[in-house]
């Protein structure tokens, strides 16, 4: 009785750029409801699935997609045979990245088979160019779609048209029943009357009650009044983004914090809130308590423990600080003594009804004298030459493990500079070949990326 085939074991693969491609009726369940039907039709036994919701086959490497990482090991440990794809877009637009994706998995032979372009592989030469330029095309597409992106996003701007997304705390977002292409609504941008009241009372608090940012984030917190997520409190961080935004004077504000691009502003006078004369006084104030020295990062104070220590019965972060008795309080400034303690960050919640930790504060002499105590009595008890063994045997092992992984690296350097300098005769021969021969040289070996060098320099540096 002759022996049943096995079959191909098949992992599929779906992704999809943005949020809005992931729900029911978009793309991830378009891709999932062709694949998987798809997958027994071929005769392949489905073994897993991979999903990459709202992540940029363009703009992420597959160095930081973990279901790329996954697919990999699992190719390094023989788990499945086949990678299935809806289109080869869908498993990256990087042309100088994404090939390297399909010969890594052909190499350990897996086989990448796209349901609309076919079977994508890297036996042969002629195959490495029609991979490179199906990818090559791919990040051409992306390139110019995120052109017409931003071209179409700046002249809205200019325009004085909302230019899309969540809007800034004291609006919000309004149908004005006008549809996209697919048919759903273009929102636009209103101010919120509730919300924007708000907004006012944050500036009126700041250049006429003269609160304090901190001061204001517990008045609104103490009155239960919500932050645009509705999940975080707030905080002086939040509070000063809104003194800071020239949008409650009208003007957007586009490329604020986007290097290498103009900045761009907007009048926008249907959704002014404060005016300036009360906006210039916030600025201003702004600037006035800027002006002193920045804190140190938390490592860098003064006390031993700074930066160390987290409070046993909440597990949050504990900060230092100091104070002066009333006694020192009646001394010249000089002359004083400071006292300094260790703060669980409970103590300084603004909502009076979320619960403090007790004790809140130590005092940092006694409580450093413990751990100090406490440090001594370990290191004095532990056996030395247990732990001289152990740190040499790890850190033989890391230097062991640093070597081999180095020299893969320039190994794997000099496999892809050889490959590429192939990839790069391939593509002039097939282009002059199309051109008839001509005599000048194509633009597009300028566009061809050293992935060798950079593979190298990253391995190196993970080192």
């Amino acid at each position: 009785m002759e022996q049943e085939t096995k079959k191909p074991r098949a992992v599929l693969l779906y992704r999809a750029s943005s949020k809005q491609q992931t729900d029911t009726f978009n793309d991830i369940p378009l891709q999932r409801n062709i694949l998987k039907p798809w997958c027994g039709q071929q005769g392949w036994q489905f073994h897993d699935e991979f999903i990459e919701a709202a992540v940029s086959g363009f703009k992420v490497s597959a160095t930081k997609r973990d279901a790329i990482q996954k697919i990999k090991l699992m190719a390094d440990r023989h788990e499945f045979d086949i990678l299935g794809i809806y289109m080869s877009d869908r498993l990256g637009r990087i042309a100088e990245e994404t090939p390297l994706i399909v010969s890594y998995l052909n190499a350990r032979g897996i086989r990448v088979i796209s349901f609309q372009e076919g079977e994508i592989n890297s036996s042969s030469h002629s195959d490495k160019l029609m991979t490179y330029i199906r990818f090559w095309q791919a990040e051409g597409e992306s390139i110019k779609t995120s052109m017409r992106v931003c071209d179409a996003v700046l002249d809205n701007v200019n325009k004085g048209r909302w230019r899309g997304g969540m809007p800034p705390y004291g609006y919000r977002s309004v149908s004005r029943g006008t549809l996209n292409y697919k048919g759903k609504p273009i929102l636009d941008v209103e101010i919120d009357p509730v919300t924007s009241e708000h907004v006012k009372t944050i500036f009126e608090l700041y250049t006429k009650e003269h609160y304090g940012a901190r001061s204001i984030a517990r008045y609104l917190n103490d009155r239960d009044i919500p932050t645009s997520s509705k999940k975080t409190l707030w905080n002086s961080s939040l509070v000063c983004s809104v003194l800071r935004s020239k949008m409650y004077l009208g003007i957007y504000v586009l490329h604020k914090q986007t290097p290498n691009k103009p900045i761009v502003e907007s009048d926008m006078p249907h959704l002014k809130i404060i005016d300036e004369a009360t906006w210039l006084a916030a600025q201003e104030q702004l600037k006035k308590n800027s002006t002193g020295p920045r804190r140190p990062p938390t490592r860098r104070g003064s006390l031993l423990l700074t930066g160390l220590l987290w409070c046993g019965s909440c597990g949050k972060k504990m900060t230092s600080f100091y104070a002066y008795s009333g006694k020192e309080q009646r001394k010249p400034i000089d002359e004083r003594e400071r006292r300094y303690y260790y703060r669980c960050v409970s103590e300084q919640k603004p909502k009076s009804n979320i619960p403090k930790c007790r004790p809140t504060m130590y005092s940092a002499d006694i409580l450093e004298e413990r751990v100090l105590a406490y440090a001594k009595s370990f290191v004095l008890g532990a056996d030395r030459d247990k732990l001289l063994a152990e740190y040499e045997d790890k850190t033989k092992s890391l230097r062991e493990e640093a070597v081999m992984r180095l020299e893969k690296a320039e190994a794997d350097t000099v496999k892809n500079e050889r490959e590429l300098k192939k990839l790069k005769d391939e593509i002039m021969r097939a282009l002059l070949a199309n051109r008839g021969g001509a005599k000048t040289r194509p633009n597009i070996t300028n566009n061809v990326p050293v992935i060798s060098r950079k593979n190298c320099a990253g391995t190196r540096s993970e080192i």
